[in-house]
C-alpha cells in the first residue's frame, strides 16, 4: 500500500477509488483527519478497503432482479399489446373485406363484428347501408323495367306512325304522278 501511485489517488480530504491489491479488485474510501476546534490535527488518512465483489454483491442482485422483472413485464407488455392489436385489427379486418364485397355488388353481405363500440357502430352503418342500397337497386330496376316498357310502347306507336305516313307519303307520290300526267293531257 505505500506505492506513491496509490497515495496519488488521495488528492481531497474524503473520496473513494477502485484499485487493485493481489490481484483482487477492491474499493477504498478514504478521510483525511481534519482536527477538532483549535487543534488542527495530525494530517493522518483513514483508509478502509474492501473487495468489490462484496460490495457490489447487493447491486448486482438488484441488477438480475430488475432483468428478470424488465423481461417479464417486455413479455406482458407484448402478449398486452398482441391482444390488443388483435382486438382492434381483426373487427377492422372484417369491416375491409365487408366493404370490398358491398364494392364488388354483393348487397347480401353482413358485417358481424359483435361489438358495440365504434367500428360495432360503423360495421351496423355498412350493413344499414347495404340494405338500403339493396333497395334502391330494386326500385330502380323496377322503375327501368318500367321505362322500358313506356319506351317499347312508344317505339311501337311512332313506328305504326311511321308506317301510315310512309303510306300516305305514297299516295301523295301516286295522285303527284297522276296530277303530272292529266297536266301533261290537258297541255297536249
Amino acid at each position: 500500500l505505500a506505492q506513491s501511485s496509490f497515495f496519488k489517488k488521495i488528492t481531497e480530504k474524503e473520496g473513494f477509488f477502485i484499485a487493485d491489491e493481489n490481484s483482487r479488485e477492491k474499493l477504498f474510501a478514504f478521510a483525511v483527519s481534519r482536527g477538532f476546534r483549535d487543534f488542527k490535527g495530525f494530517g493522518w488518512v483513514l483508509i478502509i478497503s474492501h473487495d468489490t465483489s462484496e460490495v457490489f454483491a447487493p447491486v448486482r442482485r438488484l441488477e438480475v432482479l430488475l432483468g428478470i422483472m424488465g423481461a417479464f413485464l417486455f413479455l406482458a407488455t407484448g402478449i398486452l399489446l398482441f391482444m390488443f392489436l388483435r382486438s382492434i385489427l381483426g373487427p377492422i379486418r372484417k369491416l375491409t373485406e365487408g366493404a370490398n364485397y358491398i364494392a364488388q355488388g354483393n348487397l347480401t353481405v353482413k358485417i358481424d363484428i359483435g361489438t358495440d363500440d365504434e367500428i360495432g357502430q360503423l360495421a351496423y352503418s355498412f350493413n344499414e347501408m347495404a340494405e338500403k342500397l339493396k333497395e334502391s337497386y330494386r326500385n330502380l330496376e323496377g322503375k327501368v323495367g318500367q321505362r322500358t316498357k313506356e319506351l317499347e310502347e312508344k317505339v311501337s306507336e311512332l313506328d305504326r306512325t311511321a308506317k301510315l305516313l310512309v303510306r300516305r307519303d305514297l299516295d301523295l307520290l301516286s295522285l303527284n304522278d297522276e296530277l303530272q300526267a292529266l297536266d301533261k293531257a290537258k297541255s297536249h
